[in-house]
Formats: structure tokens, C-alpha cells, sequence
């Protein structure tokens, strides 16, 4: 059966992410994602240019959820957008689990690829979901906190215990994360009557 040009090209990307995991960026050729597919090198270069240029793609659909995201939440009240924000980054890091585990194990070859190209850790689209994520806030504690949640986020998410995505996992990611941006009021130390009150922005 005769694939379709767009066929093909989905499963190039496809055996690409899978492979990039299993081997590393560097530890992929051109050749190998052919024949993970079973069409010819000349085949894949007629869609890609370069494995470079494959990576790209195979990150871009992640790159441009994160922007939609972005682009939602400039309409949300400033009292719904630390919540909305959550919500929203913990469905994309479920959505591109796999793509964003390949950015954290191949940084350096992510970055160089993409040098170009819009990525997912660009400083740009990390400062506008740390703004989202702590209620358009610029106060550095809050700040703080927004950095530690999407750390929280990503790690929880891209590891062995949510690999099958669990029914619980989005609460879960969800709930932690609020409770990052939004901790109790006081901190316990040791002893019941040890705690010491919390800094508030």
C-alpha cells in the first residue's frame, strides 16, 4: 500500500521522537529513522533537510501549545490566572510528556538544534508562564515559587511513575502545584509548637 506524502512524514517524526529516546540525538542517524519507518534515506530527505530540522519538528507542536497557552490566559482575570495558568501548563506537559523528557536528556543538542527555531525552554516563553503561573505577580518570592512549580511539574510528570497517565495524575500535578504557588501560612520546624510564620509577598 502507498503511503500518503503526509503519512509519511508523521511517521518520520514519529519514529524520530522514539528513537531520539531510545538512542539520544547524537546516537540517531538519518538512516535509522528510514528504516525504523522502512522507506529510503532519499525518502526522509525529501521531507527533512537535516536531523536537525526533524527535531525541530518534532518539538514544535509542543513549542506551539505552550504559546496557545500563553495566548489564553491574557483575557483571564488576574484572580483566575494562577489556577487557569496551572491547569493549562500541567495539560501540555501530559499532552508532550515524551517531547519534554527529550529536551531535559538532550539539552545541549536541543538547544544547538534549535538555535534558530522557537524552543520549548526559550527564556521568552518561560517568563511569559512564570508571570501566568504566579498571578501576573513580579515579586520575587512569588517569582520563586513559579520557578519551583514548573520544575515540580515537569519532573512529576516525565517520570516512571506517570508513564501510563494515570486517572489521578492531572488532579495530582494540579493540586501540588497550587500548593507550591500558594503554601500554608506557616512553616512546622520539628515539635508542634516549633513553626515559624511564613514570608507573604
Amino acid at each position: 500500500m502507498v503511503r500518503s506524502a503526509a503519512a509519511l512524514r508523521g511517521q518520520l517524526l514519529d519514529a524520530a521522537l522514539r528513537l531520539f529516546q531510545q538512542r539520544g540525538f547524537r546516537g540517531t542517524s538519518l538512516q535509522d529513522i528510514a528504516r525504523e519507518v522502512g522507506c529510503s534515506k532519499a525518502s526522509l530527505l525529501y521531507h527533512f533537510t537535516s536531523k536537525e530540522a526533524i527535531l525541530v519538528e518534532v518539538l514544535t507542536p509542543c513549542t506551539s501549545a505552550l504559546d496557545a497557552l500563553a495566548d489564553s490566559l491574557r483575557q483571564v482575570p488576574t484572580s483566575e490566572m494562577a489556577r487557569r495558568a496551572v491547569e493549562g501548563f500541567v495539560d501540555v506537559v501530559i499532552q508532550y510528556r515524551q517531547e519534554i523528557s527529550l529536551v531535559l536528556a538532550e539539552v545541549s543538542e536541543t538547544s544547538a538544534a534549535s538555535a534558530d527555531a522557537p524552543t520549548v525552554a526559550s527564556d521568552q516563553r518561560a517568563e511569559r508562564l512564570v508571570l501566568a503561573l504566579g498571578g501576573g505577580s513580579w515579586d520575587p518570592q512569588v517569582r520563586l515559587r513559579s520557578w519551583m512549580a514548573i520544575g515540580a511539574v515537569v519532573v512529576a510528570a516525565t517520570s516512571p511513575d506517570a508513564e501510563d497517565s494515570p486517572a489521578w495524575l492531572r488532579r495530582e500535578l494540579v493540586d501540588g502545584t497550587l500548593r507550591i504557588l500558594h503554601p500554608p501560612q506557616t512553616i512546622p520546624l520539628g515539635p508542634a509548637d516549633a513553626s515559624v510564620p511564613a514570608r507573604t509577598p
